[in-house]
């Protein structure tokens, strides 16, 4: 209203009486000029704001698809859409184009600039969700980590005698026939519970877990030869299968 003459509000917007302006007509309503309220489309279909005819009112979108300039568009990677907006996924995950729903990325992995797919963590890095972060001083890790351990005894350095000392387990290592290295194998990340198998080779017992590999962990550590998760990777839980636990 200016001064004592009432303007009609144009066709997509309304005014309520005795309102100073007109207010656009929100998503999935539209109105014809001097209207004092929005008309709701029908059920299942939806329009733009300032809409200004039922004939605009069209299918609504599908999930992961939001209504833009007059027609479904998808919703861009690393977004998803369930409710007529696109929203970006939460750390940790990734989308492809016109997704209802996000995918986490496997453990140590994080998304790529994309948004699309994952990227394995290096070597000496974890993930932490949705970055690779270096390891602290004096660990380490093997790429694809999630999570990091002690540095890990030296696979291709030989023992120097014929046995070890009490606690440790003579193992096999790769460097050349007959080679042997002394592992703590109660304690150490990558050997837990026994020595580290030899590829192509029948282990003589027990073969250690390398339990910085165990998928979607966040911290682990090796206690009294059984890998013992501390906590696991975002939107993953803690499962007990009999005696072993795994994200």
């Amino acid at each position: 209203m200016a001064g004592s003459k009432c303007n009609t509000c144009p066709a997509g917007f309304y005014s309520q009486a005795g309102a100073s302006e007109c207010s656009d007509c929100p998503d999935d309503t539209y109105s014809s000029a001097g209207a004092g309220s929005c008309t709701q489309c029908p059920t299942g279909k939806g329009c733009g704001s300032r809409s200004t005819s039922i004939n605009q009112c069209i299918d609504k979108c599908p999930d992961g698809k939001v209504y833009t300039n007059g027609r479904c568009q998808n919703c861009p990677a690393g977004t998803y859409s369930n409710n007529n907006m696109c929203s970006d996924c939460p750390a940790g995950t990734i989308s492809n184009p016109g997704s209802n729903k996000c995918t986490p990325c496997p453990g140590g992995s994080v998304p790529s600039p994309n948004g699309q797919t994952c990227t394995t963590c290096p070597r000496n890095t974890f993930s932490n969700g949705d970055n690779c972060s270096p390891c602290p001083a004096g660990s380490t890790s093997n790429p694809g980590s999630s999570s990091c351990g002690p540095q890990p005894s030296r696979r291709a350095q030989p023992v120097l005698g014929l046995s070890c000392a009490s606690g440790q387990q003579k193992c096999k290592i790769n460097a050349g026939r007959g080679s042997y290295e002394c592992i703590d194998t109660l304690f150490t990340l990558d050997a837990c519970g026994g020595c580290p198998p030899i590829e192509g080779e029948e282990s003589d017992g027990p073969s250690g877990r390398d339990c910085s590999e165990i998928p979607n962990v966040n911290e682990v550590r090796c206690t009294q030869g059984s890998c013992e998760i501390k906590s696991c990777r975002c939107l993953h839980w803690q499962k007990f299968y009999h005696t072993h636990i795994s994200c």
